[in-house]
């Protein structure tokens, strides 16, 4: 095989890779923007039953979180939450697979009061000097991708410029 076919293969092999990490970043911000959008528009809440580490990526430790509505339970992750308490999970009742994690705590009261379909209001307010929960996801992904497309561009640019990429 001559340099310019393995160049090719190189080259194309390079572009699936970074189409399917496209694909599946674009398909995490989608996914957060249409839960923000459900939670904005219908929000109850629901306590959690059960935390647990779900894993620790590096420098951020994320906790993954159960809750029922009716006789079905769900599931979600949050970094904002640890084991041992019970708190309010915002969901998008017509399907409670959108939901998100709040830092409010429940009471004893609040667990043994819980509606079947989950709490249309807080029954009471977030506990003083507790911060509330910012999600800059999408914003870090959205910037990440960016200055990989702009790496990518630079590299094919020089690439071309020094003729590896004639025809």
């Amino acid at each position: 095989m001559n340099i310019r076919y393995k160049t090719c293969i190189a080259f194309v092999i390079s572009g699936l890779v970074f189409l399917a990490f496209l694909f599946i970043t674009f398909s995490t911000i989608v996914e957060s923007i249409v839960t923000h959008y459900k939670l904005k528009n219908e929000t109850r809440y629901a306590i959690t039953s059960s935390v647990s580490l779900s894993g620790n990526g590096g420098q951020t430790t994320h906790y993954r979180y159960t809750f029922r509505i009716g006789e079905k339970e769900y599931n979600g992750r949050s970094k904002i939450i640890r084991p041992g308490y019970h708190y309010f999970i915002k969901y998008y009742p017509p399907n409670p697979k959108y939901n998100d994690a709040t830092n409010i705590l429940a009471t004893k009261e609040d667990i043994k009061n819980m509606p079947a379909d989950g709490y249309l209001h807080l029954p009471h307010e977030q506990l003083p000097g507790v911060p509330s929960q910012y999600n800059f996801k999408a914003a870090f992904i959205f910037l990440f991708i960016v200055i990989a497309l702009l790496i990518a561009y630079e590299i094919y640019r020089k690439r071309k410029m020094e003729g590896i990429y004639r025809i």
